[in-house]
């Protein structure tokens, strides 16, 4: 998996890219086990357990927003104007008024289309070409997660909006455990 940290969308990647290894593999620890008599094969159940996801509900962006955010970055990154001058209004925290009239109109698009966590991103892309890379590695991540119309958590993508336990929404993991009848 080229050392990356794993995660979720680590390993599905790995799994769609090496699915015939991945069968294999399923099939001799299947073999094993009945070899050792560890399983009989006969009776499974399969369980699933919701844990709560360790981030924070309030920093979390919907489909469009991403969609916006990802749109913005690669056509206005380009215009080095608008992004020296966008640099300068989010870095000196909006003291500048002539500057905030110049951009009045971005601005109001910018809120508009994004929440804060969407601005956060954006602050994020202009501190930096570092920041910037960061924010475009972030987006795919946030994409290939997104399940229906639900906002997505940009600090763990991975995490789903869910009923939890006390039939209360949020932001959850949902395990799977699969047994046999003998153990």
């Amino acid at each position: 998996m080229d050392c990356e940290k794993i995660t979720k969308d680590v390993i599905i990647r790995f799994k769609n890219n090496n699915q015939d290894l991945v069968n294999k593999f399923d099939q001799f620890l299947i073999d094993l086990g009945k070899g050792l008599e560890l399983i009989d094969g006969k009776i499974v159940y399969a369980d699933g357990t919701i844990l709560k996801a360790w981030c924070n509900t309030f920093k979390t962006m919907n489909p469009y927003e991403i969609d916006y955010l990802k749109d913005f970055l690669k056509t206005n990154s380009q215009n080095k104007e608008l992004w020296l001058k966008l640099q300068q209004y989010f870095i000196n925290e909006n003291e500048d008024t002539e500057l905030k009239e110049e951009l009045n109109i971005v601005l109001s698009e910018l809120n508009y289309n994004l929440n804060s966590s969407g601005i956060h991103l954006l602050k994020l892309s202009l501190e930096s070409s570092k920041g910037f890379q960061k924010v475009l590695e972030r987006i795919p991540l946030m994409e290939r997660n997104i399940d229906s119309k639900n906002s997505i958590s940009i600090i763990d993508p991975e995490a789903r909006h869910m009923l939890n336990k006390d039939n209360k929404m949020s932001l959850n993991y949902n395990y799977q455990t699969v047994t046999d009848n003998k153990n």
